[in-house]
């Protein structure tokens, strides 16, 4: 009774003193699987580590009962007397001979080994042999030699004790969990991982993920059903070696390999020393296996056999469970599709039209770095000679560091809310007015031809100021997009060595590799080569109505797949060509508004939506924005510079000024901006650290030269869980 009561007591007293505070975590959705399999891994191997002990154990007693009734047997065996000679050699004796074998009966002549055996022959004593009478029999006791050592190796190769049904077995097991592996899991977990970022449905894309899933495992599966023996077993190592490594290295040793951005991998970029450890893992792993899978011990055969069929059904059994946690995700992938199945997007119409009598022009050339910019004025002083009547201005800067949220920011001035995701941003920053709508009560045309998920999410919330919006019906290739989700998952299971081989394009998801053609007319989707190549085909048209036009081009951001005469380069460039080819597209363009007779009253605008940067951690220099700025009446003058401090913000208000309208509400225009003026400007640079979860949003301030590092003033960083 005194032993309850102190336990009650000491209870009591930890409960109202040291109650435990909660504890709160973040864990990043894309390794949530991972953390499942890895979880549901460990209960399985629990849950089949003791069923092994149960059935060891069970064989143990079996063993001993059986060595209790042998050693019975013999006992009462010397009882009774020893066993006849007959006994003996039934029992185990010596095997008869051949003359022993004819006497008994037991064969009905002598073995005839050298007239139909020849390789049997070769070793008979050359006393019992006839002499060869001929070279004609030389010839063809050679032929037969060789013909029988063809026929020991396909015997050594395809001879197999299992029968069909064993190695039919073995065979759907390793196949499947290949399959699940390399096709099923990584494509279904890779299209829910990115949906946000996907014009399809998952209802779009299963039935060609297991379509193509179910040619894989047949194609798999016939290989190894034609094959016996060693063959057999060699493939089936070749199979096991890769599941494993593939599913090791997708789980645990793609860390810090980041977004596919279109960035070019190489050895350096992923660290030698962790590229030949990586290599090191898949050869350890493919020596291991081939080393027991060819050996013909019956305990080895039977241990590997045993091993193979555990790791075929784990790595099933997890990826299930793992596919299982991310059903409820598909609940939130929900395209913008009508009932009768149409789709809004902004279309290519009026791409190249323009007006005969006023058009402001909008270029937002991605990541135009300022000092790209000097880079290639230092190597051709004249390559910016087509620019006349510009102005750049070299201290301006961007707000943010990314397409998102920089030109939302830029369409509404509305900041990002680390407290909303992405959806809930743009829903929020396009319910504020757009200075776009204020050009349009001047009365002109409206064309938007903006990057989808970066720029804005949803055609409603750019349908009060855009008038080239149309509608049409779209999917995604049948046989197209499985295959390029294979390729993703091919790159996600490959050993970092052969990571930049396998190199793919950020793309290879978006409309333009796997979409069905919407109708008439075409979505707009950035494509920087069709966009100079249909310019030089089609020309520019004119209309009569005055037109706002907002183009965002590729520009400088990778991937590097545009040489510098603006054509699509598979393999890539450097990035210096496709700077030069960025140029081309816009001086061909500035070219055909000056034969047209209307350059000079045109107000055009190139800007960069942001600087090169980095997105895995703080920048460690400056980072200023190109930006060019041509107003109304202004042509045959060289290019000046103003070192006035601007920001990509001004140039809402230049553009309502440039239409005529009230920019007051919209901040200064880029004209308005002394140059002497020690303005303090903002910078928000978001990043993800690959040693921690989430995302953070840096924050600085930027008082005078921005050129200088030392002006820039870093005020913390906030953490940011939603995804930017």
């Amino acid at each position: 009774m005194r032993k309850c009561f102190i336990v009650a007591a000491y209870w009591l007293f930890a409960c109202l003193f040291f109650s435990p505070n909660v504890a709160w975590g973040y864990i990043d959705p894309a390794t949530t699987t991972y953390i499942i399999q890895v979880s549901t891994a460990i209960v399985i191997t629990i849950g089949v580590s003791l069923s092994i002990f149960v059935y060891r154990f069970q064989m143990i007693v079996t063993n001993i009962k059986v060595l209790i009734q042998m050693l019975v047997r013999r006992v009462s065996t010397r009882k009774g007397g020893s066993s006849t000679k007959d006994d003996q050699e039934e029992d185990g004796g010596r095997y008869l001979s051949e003359k022993e074998a004819l006497e008994k009966g037991i064969l009905a002549c002598a073995i005839p080994a050298k007239e139909h055996y020849a390789a049997i022959a070769q070793s008979v004593s050359p006393a019992h042999d006839e002499p060869l009478t001929s070279a004609t029999d030389a010839l063809e006791d050679g032929e037969s030699v060789q013909k029988s050592k063809g026929a020991a190796f396909a015997h050594w190769l395809l001879a197999d004790e299992r029968t069909k049904k064993e190695r039919v077995s073995i065979a759907l097991l390793l196949v499947s969990a290949v399959v699940m592996t390399y096709a099923i899991f990584n494509m279904i977990d890779s299209v829910i991982t990115n949906r946000m970022e996907l014009f399809f449905s998952f209802a779009d894309i299963i039935g060609p993920i297991l379509g193509f899933s179910l040619v894989m495992f047949l194609i798999l599966f016939g290989l190894l059903f034609v094959l016996r023996g060693r063959a057999f077993d060699i493939m089936v190592c070749v199979g096991l070696a890769f599941l494993i490594c593939g599913y090791l290295q997708s789980t645990f040793f793609n860390k810090g390999l980041g977004q596919l951005m279109g960035l070019q991998l190489t050895w350096e970029g992923l660290g030698v020393a962790r590229v030949l450890l990586n290599l090191f893992m898949w050869v350890g792993v493919f020596a291991l296996v081939f080393v027991l899978g060819l050996r013909q011990k019956k305990r080895v055969k039977k241990v590997f056999k045993q091993g193979l069929i555990f790791t075929s059904v784990l790595l099933i059994a997890v990826q299930a469970v793992a596919l299982v946690s991310l059903i409820p995700q598909v609940q939130d992938w929900n395209p913008e599709r009508r009932d009768d199945g149409m789709v809004e997007f902004l279309s290519r119409e009026g791409l190249y039209e323009v007006s005969a009598n006023d058009n402001i022009i909008v270029f937002i050339v991605d990541t135009m770095d300022s000092a790209y910019l000097d880079m290639l004025y230092d190597s051709d002083p004249h390559i910016y000679d087509f620019l006349d009547g510009f102005t750049r201005y070299r201290n301006n800067t961007s707000i943010y560091n990314m397409t998102f949220p920089s030109v939302p920011h830029l369409m509404t001035g509305v900041f990002l809310d680390v407290d909303k995701n992405h959806d809930e941003y743009l829903e929020y920053a396009y319910s504020h007015p757009v200075f776009i709508e204020d050009i349009r009560k001047q009365g002109y045309v409206c064309n938007l031809y903006l990057d989808k998920a970066y720029d804005y999410n949803e055609e409603e919330q750019i349908r009060r100021f855009s008038d080239n919006i149309a509608e049409g019906k779209d999917g995604v290739k049948v046989v197209k997009a499985p295959v390029q989700l294979f390729r993703l998952s091919l790159l996600r299971s490959a050993p970092l060595a052969l990571k930049p081989n396998l190199w793919l394009y950020s793309d290879i998801l978006g409309f333009e590799s796997i979409g069905k053609d919407a109708g008439n007319p075409e979505r707009y989707l950035i494509n920087d080569p069709r966009f100079y190549r249909d310019l030089k085909s089609e020309g520019l048209t004119t209309v009569d109505d005055p037109h706002f036009i907002f183009i965002h081009l590729q520009g400088f951001h990778a991937p590097y797949t545009m040489d510098a005469q603006a054509q699509r380069v598979r393999r890539g460039v450097e990035p210096e060509e496709q700077f030069l080819g960025s140029l081309l597209i816009l001086e061909e363009y500035l070219g055909q508004l000056k034969e047209r007779g209307l350059y000079k009253d045109a107000t055009i605008f190139i800007i960069a939506d942001h600087a090169e940067h980095s997105m895995f951690q703080l920048p460690e220099d400056v980072l200023l924005a190109g930006c060019f700025v041509k107003p109304a009446g202004a042509e045959g003058s060289p290019l000046r510079e103003s070192e006035a401090p601007v920001t990509i913000e001004n140039l809402r208000a230049a553009c309502v000024a440039a239409a005529g309208g009230d920019s007051s509400q919209w901040g200064k225009t880029y004209s308005e901006v002394d140059e002497s003026a020690l303005l303090e400007r903002p910078y928000y640079h978001l990043y993800s650290n690959q040693d921690e979860n989430g995302w953070y949003l840096a924050e600085f301030r930027i008082v005078g030269d921005p050129w200088d590092w030392n002006n820039w003033t870093y005020l913390g960083r906030e953490s940011y869980v939603l995804h930017p």
